[in-house]
């Protein structure tokens, strides 16, 4: 993603944690990128059972 520096000034989340709710879900992954890529701390929860299974190399991405 190419943002602004400026922008990401705005946005910035340096050590703050994020708790995503639905965090299996594509848009819990989405979210945790633009967080995790603004300085924060994405921490995913999901009902396994409801949502998909993320590989080794997703959840070691965060």
């Amino acid at each position: 993603m190419n943002i602004t520096k400026s922008v990401k000034r705005s946005f910035d989340l340096s050590d703050k944690i994020s708790i995503i709710t639905g965090g299996a879900g594509l848009l819990g992954e989405k979210n945790a990128e633009a967080i995790a890529e603004f300085g924060g701390i994405p921490i995913l929860v999901t009902n396994v059972y409801g949502g998909r299974w993320l590989t080794k190399k997703q959840v070691l991405f965060f």
